[in-house]
């Protein structure tokens, strides 16, 4: 019977020096998946930050797209009236 003690004793014995590896090792893991989720929401974020600065880039291009329409009508129609008063310049020679 003091053998079977001895056998129970050891093997607890052994199971208790690796429930401490086992935690530090879960310890570390849960340290890794934090720093893990942290990066990811700084990343995150920095993505909706760059949405965000490329909507206004794409909402300003469109408003410059706009302007270069309504400067290539006024230069056309500038155009044209020159052409007149240079025909009507030619004609009165």
């Amino acid at each position: 019977m003091s053998d079977n003690k001895k056998l129970i004793d050891l093997f607890f014995r052994l199971l208790a020096t690796g429930v401490v590896p086992i935690l530090i090792w879960l310890n570390s893991l849960s340290i890794t998946n934090a720093l893990a989720e942290n990066k990811i929401n700084t990343l995150e974020s920095r993505v909706l930050k760059i949405e965000d600065e490329q909507k206004k880039i794409h909402d300003a291009l469109k408003d410059n797209q706009g302007s270069l329409r309504e400067v290539r009508v006024t230069v056309e129609f500038i155009k044209g009236l020159l052409m007149e008063i240079r025909s009507e310049i030619h004609n009165q020679k």
